[in-house]
C-alpha cells in the first residue's frame, strides 16, 4: 500500500513539472491558460449615523469611511479602508480604524447585495477620565447593497460593525455604523 502511494505521488509531480516552469508574463500560448482580468478600480467614500460600545457614551454619532475597492470577480472585490466613528456630546468619543478586507457578492447584477469582512488595526479613545484609551487588532462585517453596480459609478447602502479586540475599562470597544456611500 504504501508503494502504491509512492508512484502515486511521484507520477503527479513528474506531470505537474511543467506547470512549475511557466512564468507570468512568459506563457504566450492562449490556449493554455485564460487571460488575466484587469481588476476594476474604484475610490470609495461613505457617511452614515452610528452607535459606539464601550467607550462611555449613550448617543449616536457620525462615521465616516475612504477607501479604495478592487473588483477582482464578478462576485468578489478587495477592500481597503481608513475608517472613523465619532460622537460628540457630554462624553467626546473616537474609533479609528485602518483595514483591509473582502466583499462577496451575491449576483453580478447592476443591483448586488454582498456581505464583506475585514481585518486591520484600530485605536478608541474617550474624553472620559474613567475609560483608557486602547488600540489593537480590529475586525469588521458589512452586510449591504451596491446599486448601479455595472457603472462606472456605484452606489452602497450597507450595515457594518467594527470591534477592537483590546480592552478598556468597560470592555473591547465597537461601533455600528448604518451607511451610504459611492465608489467612483
Amino acid at each position: 500500500m504504501r508503494l502504491l502511494q509512492v508512484v502515486t505521488l511521484l507520477a503527479v509531480s513528474f506531470w505537474s513539472l511543467p506547470s512549475f516552469s511557466e512564468e507570468v508574463g512568459a506563457i504566450w500560448d492562449t490556449d493554455k491558460i485564460q487571460r488575466r482580468v484587469e481588476a476594476r478600480d474604484y475610490s470609495y467614500f461613505a457617511f452614515g449615523p452610528n452607535t459606539l460600545n464601550n467607550v462611555g457614551v449613550d448617543s449616536s454619532g457620525q462615521s465616516l469611511v475612504y477607501g479604495h475597492i478592487w473588483e477582482t470577480t464578478p462576485y468578489a472585490a478587495i477592500k481597503l479602508a481608513a475608517e472613523g466613528a465619532f460622537s460628540f456630546g457630554d462624553v467626546d468619543a473616537s474609533i479609528l480604524a485602518g483595514t483591509l478586507g473582502a466583499n462577496f457578492y451575491l449576483t453580478p447584477s447592476s443591483v448586488s447585495p454582498y456581505v464583506g469582512f475585514d481585518f486591520g488595526y484600530g485605536a478608541a479613545a474617550s474624553s472620559d477620565k474613567n475609560i483608557d484609551s486602547v488600540g489593537g487588532w480590529a475586525g469588521g462585517a458589512t452586510v449591504g447593497v451596491a446599486l448601479f453596480r455595472t457603472s462606472s459609478v456605484q452606489m452602497h447602502v450597507q450595515a457594518r460593525y467594527l470591534q477592537i479586540f483590546a480592552k478598556n475599562d468597560e470592555g473591547q470597544p465597537g461601533y455600528g455604523m448604518l451607511g451610504i456611500g459611492v465608489a467612483f
